[in-house]
């Protein structure tokens, strides 16, 4: 069973005081690194070749289109991932986007079910405290089975949050 979910608009919503903290703290970024991180993520300056516009203070997000930016939502959004682990199932982060998966056998698809249900409830307690929100439009449930083993694959709607996938 794989689960994908879709954050709404993280790099938009990125809290650059928990990311440069979370830097910090749980990678060891030393001072000079940090001082780079917080330079890069709070001032924005638009400049061409004759002008530049005023420098001006940006609280929240990361750069859109960069090398840096999917790698900043990760590291934000690193401990999402270890509450998945937690559960005993396994994520896989690119972003934005997430997949919570976990293989079994078909009689023990409804306890697998149910076992990501309870794993993804706990998740928009974590996104709400860290100023993110679940884009429950864009999450799917997908069972892999092979042909002969199709007819034992689950039917029935999933829970993910208020919404049925």
């Amino acid at each position: 069973m794989m689960t994908l979910l879709d954050l709404s608009a993280a790099s938009d919503c990125v809290d650059h005081h928990t990311l440069l903290q979370r830097l910090r703290t749980s990678y060891g970024l030393g001072e000079r690194v940090s001082n780079w991180f917080t330079s890069y993520l709070t001032i924005q300056q638009v400049r061409t070749a004759t002008s530049s516009s005023m420098p001006s203070a940006v609280v929240f997000g990361v750069p859109q289109g960069s090398v840096l930016g999917p790698i900043l939502i990760l590291l934000y959004t690193a401990d999402r991932l270890q509450l998945v682990k937690r559960r005993h199932l396994t994520p896989h982060a690119y972003a934005d986007d997430s997949q919570i998966y976990r293989h079994c056998q078909p009689s023990d698809a409804g306890g697998l079910a149910q076992w990501v249900v309870v794993c993804i409830g706990e998740i928009p307690a974590w996104m709400k405290a860290n100023r993110l929100q679940l884009n429950l439009a864009k999450s799917d449930v997908l069972w892999c089975a092979s042909s002969r083993r199709q007819h034992l694959v689950p039917t029935a709607s999933v829970r993910v949050g208020d919404v049925l996938v």
